[in-house]
């Protein structure tokens, strides 16, 4: 969420009201300095420093993934804050390079705790290396770019490390997946790819919702233009932009970022997950937008208009069958009648129901699954949004910020 709320400072601080700005600016540090408190209990509980614990006051346990993502919201606040309150700034900066050094130097990967194969389109038998998650590379590359743009130049060789190590999992057009290529595997020579939505309880997978997030590397090219590895990111980024991302979202009529591709039953979109994925949906539509202005290439446009109108309204819609997934919104509505609702509470004529009535939340969303549960098979006969999902967890509205801010940053759909 700190990061979506980081893109709408950088991008809409000259169309929001000073008061809006002020409310935006507070958000952000209050939920930075909440990061800041999980970072000083890992140190009462005996973590190594720079270690993050998962949450408080429960689960008191240290995902890397959760210390990367972190590591990023710090250090673009800090970016973002420098001016308007340089004391909170240097407090950021601080915990933000105390927490990438934590992530290259001693953190090791979770295990196998909480991993989940069917999430995963893993074996049955697959016993989860000692490696970090593309996805965790991807989220420490972004920290090592974000923490050299903050004056932290050692960091260069680190995110340039990363992207070698990353590109070595990346699927190649001389053995595809199916028909797609250019996405990532999950692990080194690991018989399944990434899938855009991992998230589940409290374990390996927690807060895997940012989809194949490769945005860092246009930052690299366009800050490190003439470092020796740039082609090998222009081909990282082409080989997914145009041999995965956008044939996978062209298979269905919405232009959905899929779950991804499961091995003997192809591209799915809906299983997977145990809620919905409107997260991701949102980051796959920011991604779509920077890809436009990178490649200046249209093709995308569908992708990123066609995730967020499924957040608003343009959806399967809500059946009398949805409301098996969820534990607080309910309506009687006839046997065999869909209605296309906005997921976005309060805002549009028809809209679904979540669990604080707080209007503007996106809730979780349509899945296979019914909420938090993984007991659906990820099948292609399984495949559909079967369950609406109606706890309205935090991140969703992340990424519906994040895509509103790229385009509006881009320009492309300012009138």
């Amino acid at each position: 969420m700190l990061i979506g709320l980081c893109d709408l400072l950088n991008a809409g601080y000259e169309h929001l009201s000073d008061h809006d700005l002020d409310r935006l600016i507070a958000q952000i540090i209050q939920g930075c300095d909440y990061l800041t408190a999980c970072q000083d209990h890992a140190g009462v509980v005996g973590f190594p420093t720079g270690a993050i614990v998962h949450e408080l006051p429960h689960h008191m346990l240290v995902i890397p993934g959760d210390v990367a993502q972190s590591a990023v919201a710090l250090a673009r606040a800090s970016r973002l804050l420098a001016d308007l309150r340089p004391d909170k700034s240097a407090d950021y900066l601080a915990r933000a390079i105390r927490a990438l050094d934590y992530l290259l130097t001693r953190a090791r990967p979770f295990g196998g705790a909480g991993f989940s194969h069917s999430n995963h389109g893993a074996p049955p038998d697959f016993v989860v290396p000692d490696q970090f998650m593309t996805r965790d590379l991807f989220m420490m590359m972004w920290a090592a770019v974000e923490l050299w743009a903050a004056g932290q130049l050692r960091y260069q060789h680190d995110a340039a490390r990363l992207a070698r190590q990353v590109a070595q999992r990346q699927v190649s057009a001389d053995s595809p997946e199916g028909p797609f290529f250019g996405h990532f595997r999950t692990f080194d020579g690991s018989p399944f790819t990434e899938k855009a939505n991992i998230h589940h309880h409290v374990g390996h997978d927690s807060g895997g919702s940012f989809p194949h997030y490769i945005l860092p590397l246009i930052d690299m090219q366009r800050r490190w233009y003439d470092h020796p590895d740039v082609g090998l990111w222009r081909e990282m980024l082409h080989r997914f932009a145009y041999g995965y991302f956008l044939p996978a979202c062209h298979m269905n009529p919405f232009y959905l970022l899929p779950e991804g591709y499961f091995t003997g039953e192809g591209l799915l979109t809906f299983c997977g997950p145990w809620h919905g994925i409107n997260t991701s949906y949102g980051f796959a539509s920011a991604l779509a937008t920077w890809f436009e202005q990178y490649f200046g290439d249209r093709a995308f446009r569908d992708i990123a208009t066609g995730n967020l109108q499924w957040i608003a309204g343009l959806n399967a819609g809500i059946t009398r069958e949805s409301f098996a997934g969820c534990l607080k919104y309910h309506e009687d509505l006839p046997e065999g009648v869909a209605e296309p609702r906005s997921q976005i509470v309060g805002i549009g004529r028809r809209t679904v129901g979540n669990w604080t009535g707080i209007r503007g939340t996106i809730p979780n969303g349509f899945s296979a699954n019914p909420q938090f549960q993984l007991v659906v098979p990820p099948t292609a006969a399984n495949d559909g949004p079967w369950h609406y999902c109606d706890e309205d967890w935090i991140p969703h509205a992340a990424g519906w910020i994040s895509a509103l801010s790229a385009q509006r940053e881009r320009r492309f759909f300012r009138p």
